[in-house]
């Protein structure tokens, strides 16, 4: 998740702690009971990463993260309900912005809805 310009990151895969625990304990009973947590670990994991669906950005410079993704991955630039103000909230960097999409060739798309 980005929140503000700073990235969050998941926890390691439960395997790494399978692996430490199994170096540290050499007993196979102990080894087993680690063996019943890793299954249940991993299948945390996974009920977590179906459940991320979207990332949020808040505020202005999370708008901002998403506008140097965009140039990062080369993405085409999807717009709805533009209004115009981005050029007045972000002075000088949209200026900044528009020039780099341009000299990567990143087109723009606008759809406006009108009530």
């Amino acid at each position: 998740m980005i929140k503000s310009n700073r990235k969050y990151f998941d926890g390691s895969p439960p395997e790494k702690f399978v692996d430490m625990r199994m170096m540290k304990k050499k007993h196979v009973a102990k080894r087993d009971h680690t063996k019943k947590h890793h299954a249940k670990l991993l299948w945390l994991k996974n009920q977590a990463m179906e459940q991320k669906k979207a990332t949020i950005y808040y505020d202005r410079k999370g708008l901002q993260s998403v506008m140097e993704l965009i140039l990062k991955q080369k993405a085409s630039l999807l717009a709805f309900g533009a209004e115009g103000r981005f050029q007045e909230t972000f002075g000088p960097y949209w200026e900044n912005f528009n020039r780099r999409r341009e000299k990567l060739k990143i087109p723009v798309r606008i759809s406006i809805m009108k009530t």
